[in-house]
């Protein structure tokens, strides 16, 4: 759990007795509490004639603090002796450290109950003649059942409720919104669950929130801004369109810091699990889509480049880790959620890509709809090779910069040699790795790809 600045001054704000008193704090964590948990109880603490006596001001910051405090341990299910870490580098006594931890652990059950989440559809179309009332109706019904759980319970639930076409239509668009196939990265093992593995083929990728802590990442930002090892590869991609996507590409790892996290665990493992079997590195690039210059990546699949390389199944993904927030505005991800289940499409030469079959696609968007994927620095999209997907052009005064690994299944060897590896056993590191490793600028082994040795590009040199 990460708090700013801020909240962290104001929680010592409300652990200081010279502004908060003692005799008063018991009485101001519950009151914090009950604000979370009952709406109308939510920001009187200043009309409290309790806390009269304190300064308004201090009142108002110290309160925010520990509300801020309380809902990060309770999206984090902090325990008590990490929460109690937190109180006491904050300058909290002993007493009001005991006070604040019982409260929160009464408290816990009643706040932030997770939203269920959608395992399993099924569905009936009848068809009305007439309703209750004995009047025509004569239109299409259909029938929907949904199993759903709720992390910690094992048991499924039922959701089940009747829709016409038209109101199916809706729905099906405002239940994409509710299922999230979004996930939350803990220090420690990483394990994929069955939630993970149906979201993954029902949708085509799952997101990991911070992935990369910011230790991590201002480690792998260290290799990539601060020498040329990798950039001086780079290579234009036009877009068709007057602009391109700048990017460099190697074939393998190396054993820099950027090659700790193609072969960390809690990276590697996930594919291994989501792919279900042994995985090994088939390349890696960094996308450099610039302020106000940046191009546009076409609608396409990956598997589309690879078929053409001698992969015979998609069995293969990516994982694309933003460096830099990824927004609308500069250009983020677009997918076609569940269209990896359309199977590979076409594809043809567009400008200097590869792009898919546009009517195909524009069918296909019927039918799975467009999502903007945007990310904050750290996280991680884990998305099939036949998902769908493209990015604008980035028009923003803000640069957009992802580090995309692609990960190869053992069983797939590809069958024809090219600018990528054939099977090359992947030998993977302890997550504590990408800190340890001190290499910011030895870039031995990674074999940079030369654009004209790739025939489903047609590159131009960035210098």
């Amino acid at each position: 759990m990460e708090l700013s600045h801020s909240v962290t001054e104001g929680i010592a704000i409300a652990g200081d007795s010279a502004h908060i008193p003692d005799k008063l704090f018991p009485n101001f964590v519950d009151v914090a509490f009950r604000g979370i948990l009952t709406e109308n109880e939510r920001n009187v603490i200043a009309d409290n004639p309790a806390f009269s006596g304190v300064d308004k001001a201090v009142l108002k910051e110290g309160y925010s603090a520990i509300v801020s405090l309380i809902l990060e341990a309770v999206k984090h299910d902090t325990n008590a002796e990490s929460l109690s870490g937190i109180l006491e580098d904050c300058k909290f006594t002993s007493e009001r450290i005991k006070v604040f931890v019982k409260t929160y652990q009464v408290m816990n059950d009643f706040i932030g109950h997770p939203p269920p989440h959608i395992v399993d559809v099924d569905w009936r179309l009848d068809y009305y003649i007439k309703n209750n009332h004995l009047e025509k109706v004569n239109e299409a019904v259909y029938l929907i059942s949904l199993k759903t759980e709720v992390p910690g319970n094992p048991e499924l639930q039922e959701v089940q409720f009747s829709c016409s076409l038209e109101q199916l239509q809706l729905d099906y668009f405002s239940l994409n919104i509710f299922v999230f196939a979004e996930y939350k990265y803990e220090n420690g093992p990483f394990n994929v669950t069955k939630s993970m593995r149906q979201d993954f083929n029902n949708y085509g990728y799952i997101m990991v929130r911070n992935l990369l802590s910011n230790e991590e990442l201002k480690s792998v930002k260290h290799v990539l801004e601060d020498n040329k090892g990798i950039t001086q590869h780079s290579y234009d991609l036009p877009d068709g369109l007057g602009r391109s996507c700048e990017m460099a590409l190697w074939c393998h790892p190396g054993n820099d810091v950027t090659g700790m996290v193609a072969r960390c665990e809690k990276i590697v493992n996930t594919c291994e699990a989501l792919l279900e079997g042994e995985v090994y590195h088939y390349h890696t690039k960094l996308m450099m889509k610039n302020a106000k210059t940046g191009g546009s990546f076409l609608w396409h699949q990956d598997y589309g480049y690879w078929y053409k390389n001698g992969c015979l199944y998609p069995d293969m993904m990516t994982v694309f880790i933003a460096i830099d927030k990824c927004s609308k505005e500069n250009g983020c991800l677009q997918i076609l959620r569940g269209s990896h289940l359309c199977g590979r499409i076409d594809h043809v030469m567009v400008a200097g890509q590869t792009g898919a079959d546009v009517e195909r696609v524009e069918q296909i968007e019927k039918v799975c709809p467009r999502e903007s994927v945007e990310m904050e620095p750290g996280d991680a999209l884990f998305f099939h090779s036949n998902l769908i997907h493209t990015s604008a052009g980035n028009d923003s005064a803000h640069r957009r910069w992802a580090f995309l690994i692609a990960y190869n299944k053992a069983s797939n060897d590809p069958v024809i040699k090219h600018h990528c590896p054939q099977y090359t056993p992947l030998n993977k590191v302890p997550n504590s790795e990408i800190l340890d490793c001190k290499n910011f600028t030895d870039m031995t082994g990674k074999d940079f790809l030369n654009p004209q040795n790739d025939k489903t590009v047609r590159a131009e040199d960035s210098k």
